[in-house]
């Protein structure tokens, strides 16, 4: 693996565990740590495979508005999104926090 290659994976793997520590603290939202980390890619089949509980709920939720898109909805819109937001945040917690905690175990314990 070239130089380039593992200055690759470790800024992937920083990312991956901001992220899931982030998601774990509820400093950010179940969708939204999805849709970021459900984007991880070149990762070693154990890690790539929690990762795909991330790429499911993303792709369970990708018609609801999370970010910047929310700029473009209408508040009436947004008030009925926002309560498929809430359920689906609610309804893949679980899951979403244990695989978080799952990918920060593997890529905090020294290999």
């Amino acid at each position: 693996m070239s130089r380039h290659d593992e200055e690759y994976q470790r800024n992937i793997r920083v990312h991956i565990i901001r992220i899931a520590r982030q998601l774990i603290a509820g400093e950010i939202g179940i969708i939204a740590a999805s849709r970021e980390l459900g984007q991880c890619r070149d990762l070693e089949p154990q890690l790539a495979s929690i990762l795909l509980t991330f790429k499911g709920i993303d792709s369970e939720t990708d018609a609801l508005p999370i970010g910047e898109v929310r700029k473009e909805w209408s508040p009436d819109a947004l008030e009925r999104k926002d309560m498929e937001i809430a359920e689906a945040e609610a309804s893949y917690r679980d899951s979403a926090v244990n695989a978080a905690t799952e990918l920060i175990r593997l890529l905090e314990t020294p290999s």
